[in-house]
């Protein structure tokens, strides 16, 4: 495999992670969080679930295309990216993806209430730096641990299932 082949797939995966786990965890969000259908606590534990599926789901159909399973070194850059592009979204898109669904389910125009929202965080952002700084650091921690654990055990499930089926077989 080339370099330029494996930084595609890399790629790829990503995107595909992506694409499952921001639309689940606005989904989760949304009935559970937002419309408060489950406990804060299970709707916290659902959200944080999430990423980890789609990873597991990346890393069952990643491990059917290799012809052995992977190590952690070779899964590493992979859950690496994942963590990283998980971590962009989780912070500079799904407040913005939340606040403009919440606003727009309570009957606001979007247009009208974003200065105010911008305001509110310019005047809130320098007192809170200190544990704004905190709570990023460990967001990005907390990516790291959902990508590493989804995409190991989906490349386990997979495997797991690979040899299962060659046994009968």
């Amino acid at each position: 495999m080339t370099t330029a082949t494996g930084q595609a797939g890399k790629w790829r995966l990503a995107g595909l992670f992506l694409l499952i786990a921001l639309p689940g965890l606005l989904l989760v969000w949304w009935f559970a969080i937002f419309n408060a259908a489950l406990p804060q606590t299970a709707g916290g534990i659902v959200f944080t679930a999430v990423p980890v599926l789609a990873a597991a789901i990346v890393g069952a159909l990643w491990r059917g295309t290799l012809p052995a399973q992977p190590d952690w070194a070779t899964r590493r850059p992979y859950s690496r990216l994942m963590a990283y592009l998980l971590f962009a979204a989780a912070t500079f898109v799904l407040p913005f993806a939340m606040a403009a669904i919440a606003l727009k389910a309570e009957g606001h125009a979007l247009i009208d209430a974003w200065p105010a929202i911008l305001g509110l965080a310019g005047a809130t952002l320098p007192r809170a730096l200190p544990a704004l700084f905190l709570s990023i650091t460990f967001n990005f921690l907390i990516c790291l641990i959902q990508t590493e654990i989804g995409l190991s055990l989906g490349v386990w499930i997979r495997s797991w299932a690979m040899r299962a089926s060659a046994n009968r077989a």
